[in-house]
């Protein structure tokens, strides 16, 4: 009896056995298997989630110090991508002042001006040991951008001189141009730096003269010549609804009336001349309103809606 007792538990025992790797197979099909199971993400390379924080999440291992160009959302071609970095090298080269592009699909609930900080510091980015230099931020999905600027940046890129580069680049990225409006950011940090080493920062009162497209030249001149052409009818019209026919007088006293015709004698001698002039002072202040990021570096910046 104790024999049949026991062989039965030890079979007992080895159906269980066998059975366990069976059911943790049909709960998860990878349980046990030799092929390796990995996760991708569409955006991958960029930084994690941060929820509503940002900081040390945003250190990338993507990030080095020849590169300038972080285009997680795909918004350039491979072309443009090497375009961009070549520019922005030149000007490191240049200048000693890093300038950098940051694309992202979304900021993760943190705002703009948080979410480049961030990436600038804790991805070491910048010229120097001041880190000098500027990042440019997109976000498609909430369509914001953003310029953070750190170091030397602050001094080149001004308040005003930030707000003059957003509307250079706007005209093309509200239309989805993306590299239109990262070509027109490297073109003017490159300008505002150079400004900024060789005479003064650019700021209010001393600003570009603002380049207009051809779209927008030829868009000028077709309003201007509307308008005209509107004015010039109207004018014509107004005289000729007061014009009256007039016959030809042989007799020219027939003009004239009786006693309207006296001539006096009239002298006007030219003394002296007096102007007064006097300065108008300009309420309108300049240069870069700074604050603190998360670890504790001071930046300017600006930003707005495409």
């Amino acid at each position: 009896m104790k024999k049949r007792l026991l062989v039965f538990l030890t079979v007992f025992a080895l159906l269980v056995s066998l059975a366990m790797p069976v059911a943790a197979a049909t709960a998860n099909p990878n349980y046990g298997g030799s092929e390796d199971v990995t996760l991708v993400d569409e955006y991958a390379a960029a930084p994690a989630d941060t929820g509503s924080q940002a900081g040390e999440s945003l250190a990338s291992d993507d990030v080095s110090a020849d590169k300038f160009v972080y285009d997680y959302a795909n918004l350039l071609t491979d072309e443009e991508e090497s375009e961009f970095e070549a520019d922005l090298a030149a000007i490191l080269g240049s200048y000693q002042f890093g300038a950098y592009v940051l694309t992202v699909q979304s900021l993760g609930g943190v705002s703009p001006m948080v979410y480049a900080d961030d990436f600038y510091d804790y991805n070491f980015l910048g010229a120097g040991d001041n880190r000098d230099g500027c990042i440019l931020l997109l976000a498609v999905d909430s369509r914001d951008w953003y310029i953070s600027t750190t170091g030397y940046g602050i001094t080149a890129l001004t308040d005003a001189g930030i707000d003059y580069i957003g509307d250079d680049m706007v005209r093309y990225l509200k239309d989805n141009n993306w590299s239109g409006g990262v070509r027109q950011y490297v073109t003017d940090v490159d300008k505002f730096v150079n400004e900024a080493k060789t005479n003064k920062p650019y700021d209010v009162g001393h600003m570009p003269r603002a380049q207009k497209s051809l779209t927008d030249t030829l868009k000028g001149l077709g309003i201007a010549l509307l308008i005209s052409v509107a004015i010039a009818a109207i004018v014509t019209a107004k005289i000729k609804s007061s014009y009256k026919p007039v016959r030809f007088n042989r007799n020219a006293s027939n003009y004239l009336l009786d006693g309207s015709l006296r001539v006096t004698g009239q002298y006007d001698n030219f003394i002296t001349s007096s102007v007064t002039s006097r300065v108008i002072e300009s309420n309108s202040g300049g240069g870069s309103s700074t604050h603190s990021g998360s670890s504790g570096t001071s930046h300017g910046g600006g930003g707005g809606k495409f």
